[in-house]
């Protein structure tokens, strides 16, 4: 029953390991609130109900009131709750303001009036706990007016010509100093105290928690593989582990600023990554990316080595580029080739567009007489006459054997104009090396041209101009395409398929007569 009742009271009073281990400063000024009242309450009762009896017995009826007021005031008090401190805070006060100056006022009695300026001397105490420091620097100046009056050590007349004084007074003042200045305050500092300890003591093991977490935490961040450096907004290192401060060190000079350690183009931002090389060593690549620090103004930036990630990009992009080249330009004249032009271009060829295929018709007697190699050189400074002699508005493509691709989009000038200017720019002669002399060899050009008139795949467009190049002749050396050539190419292959199936079939019989002189 007892540790029952025990229990209760300490759970009532907030004295409980859980309540006083509570970081809310609330709890524990409810705590002191509770234990004052509770206090005062149990040990007033007595004086309460004795000078009550006393007051009753002389006819004094005002000291009833004042008692019961007294008491009503501190049962009200003690029922409120903790959504309530500030209240219950400002009751206490006013009690004990109103208890003093009832004592000085309405008590004749020197000595019993002493009493009364006593309580005034225990505010600054309550107002630092409840109010703050302010509100108890305020009480002490304030405490200036009683600390006046004892020192002047004469009565005051009774307010109202009311006097309270009654046989025991002196024995109910004396009473109710000895609780208030023994059990009260000394009970509510001990409060105070025991949540300082409890909090001193949880704040000391969370210490020791985050000193080992620290110690955990800088080891990693120093012996991490990754280079970091902690800098603050202005980019002056503030910290670096092991793996950046070798990186600091391969610098000439001493480094203070991530902008002396990296070459940055523009400021680090948060999730972002920056490409960037160490001062003075371009084939020292990172990538520096800046952790996202919520609750702090630094900055926490890892720098990723990618040097040899880089390298590999560029020998793959140079392996790329160079497939690329040998894949759509032609080795011997430098020119985009065939590939190219059926899959660059990737687009049908748009109208208004004039495609000429050229041939060098004589290639094969230059290889004849003067050899391959002097024919390839032939090719290649024909191809270099005629990229310098054609715009750049005008596209050359090489295709095989001795063939030429020219496109242009012609919308001003008819297809004859554009031949005629095309033939113009061609060359008419080239050097021949001839065992260490220079011959000049006459070219000769045939071509095929089309005029796209609607978009075409580029495939489509080589097949017109290879057969208008196939109706060209020296007597006509620029022929263009004819739908109704291939019409007739058509008809004479399938007349050549019928004839050689009869020839199979042994349908038909040769007869020769022999001519006699």
């Amino acid at each position: 029953m007892f540790n029952r009742c025990s229990t209760l009271l300490k759970r009532y009073l907030l004295l409980d390991a859980e309540h006083v281990r509570a970081p809310d400063a609330d709890t524990w000024k409810l705590s002191v609130l509770r234990i004052i009242l509770l206090i005062g309450v149990t040990l007033t009762s007595a004086i309460v109900l004795h000078s009550s009896y006393a007051a009753y017995q002389e006819g004094m009826y005002y000291v009833l009131y004042l008692t019961i007021g007294f008491s009503a005031l501190l049962y009200a008090t003690l029922g409120l709750r903790k959504g309530q401190i500030k209240l219950a805070s400002a009751s206490l006060t006013l009690t004990i303001v109103l208890a003093g100056l009832c004592i000085l006022f309405f008590t004749i009695d020197i000595a019993s009036a002493r009493y009364g300026l006593l309580f005034f001397f225990t505010l600054p105490i309550i107002l630092r706990l409840f109010y703050g420091n302010k509100a108890a620097m305020i009480g002490m100046f304030v405490n200036l007016i009683p600390f006046a009056v004892l020192i002047n050590n004469e009565p005051i007349a009774p307010l109202f010509g009311i006097d309270i004084t009654l046989p025991d007074t002196h024995t109910y003042l004396s009473s109710l100093i000895f609780m208030f200045f023994n059990f009260c305050l000394p009970m509510a500092v001990i409060r105070v105290m025991t949540s300082l300890e409890s909090q001193s003591s949880l704040n000391l093991k969370q210490t020791k928690k985050m000193e080992k977490l620290v110690s955990r935490y800088q080891e990693i961040f120093n012996n991490g593989g990754t280079p970091s450096l902690f800098c603050d907004q202005q980019g002056k290192i503030l910290q670096a582990n092991k793996s950046a401060r070798k990186l600091i060190t391969q610098l000439p000079e001493p480094c203070q600023y991530i902008h002396q350690l990296f070459e940055l183009n523009k400021p680090l931002s948060a999730g972002h990554r920056q490409k960037t090389h160490i001062t003075g060593n371009p084939h020292a690549t990172f990538e520096l990316q800046s952790a996202s620090l919520q609750l702090h103004k630094k900055q926490l930036i890892h720098c990723f080595d990618v040097s040899e990630a880089t390298e590999h990009d560029r020998k793959f992009d140079a392996f790329k580029r160079q497939h690329f080249e040998k894949h759509y330009y032609d080795e011997l004249t430098g020119l985009r080739n065939h590939h190219y032009w059926n899959s660059s271009v990737n687009q049908p060829v748009p109208a208004n567009t004039q495609a000429v295929m050229l041939k060098l018709a004589n290639l094969r007697d230059i290889n004849l007489q003067y050899g391959y190699t002097q024919g390839d050189k032939a090719m290649a400074r024909c191809a270099a006459q005629i990229q310098s002699a054609l715009p750049a508005s005008v596209s050359v493509y090489r295709l095989p054997g001795a063939r030429f691709l020219v496109s242009c989009q012609h919308d001003s000038h008819q297809s004859k104009d554009f031949n005629a200017w095309l033939r113009e720019k061609l060359p008419c002669a080239i050097q021949i090396d001839d065992n260490l002399v220079k011959l000049s060899q006459p070219l000769n050009w045939l071509g095929g041209f089309v005029h796209v008139t609607a978009p075409q795949s580029p495939s489509q467009v080589t097949e017109s101009c290879a057969i208008a190049l196939s109706q060209a002749s020296s007597d006509k050396d620029f022929s263009q395409f004819d739908s109704n050539v291939v019409k007739l190419i058509r008809k004479d292959t399938q007349h050549r398929d019928k004839v050689k199936r009869l020839l199979d079939n042994r349908c038909l019989a040769l007869w020769l007569q022999p001519q006699v002189s």
